[in-house]
């Protein structure tokens, strides 16, 4: 595997904490949004897994605004339901106890 010049480097850094920046303000302006469970390189993450886990989804994907959400089921018997969208160069993904959203297949926006 090869690495980055310096430059290149430079711009991979200021590229993401430019994006860090944009979540941040975003989860400033939007204090309905809990802090992420965890953010990679690329990926914002929620988890909910407990109690009010289809309001919280629905919660989040409502503050994110007009992203394309896709969702899927997954895991052992579709055990999980995840909902996830482009932001600002991030792709948020938000996931939740499938038992939790009692509708097949619903979308997340709705």
């Amino acid at each position: 595997m090869q690495g980055f010049t310096p430059a290149e480097e430079r711009l991979r850094r200021s590229q993401y904490t430019g994006r860090l920046r944009v979540l941040g303000d975003f989860l400033d302006r939007h204090l309905e949004v809990p802090p992420p469970s965890h953010v990679t390189g690329t990926e914002v993450h929620f988890h909910f897994w407990l109690g009010d886990a289809r309001q919280r989804l629905e919660i989040v994907t409502r503050a994110f605004g007009q992203c394309a959400w896709d969702t899927r089921t997954w895991g052992p018997g579709g055990v999980y339901y995840e909902a996830s969208a482009a932001w600002e160069g991030w792709r948020v993904v938000v996931l939740v106890m499938a038992s939790a959203m009692p509708e097949p297949g619903r979308t997340a926006a709705a």
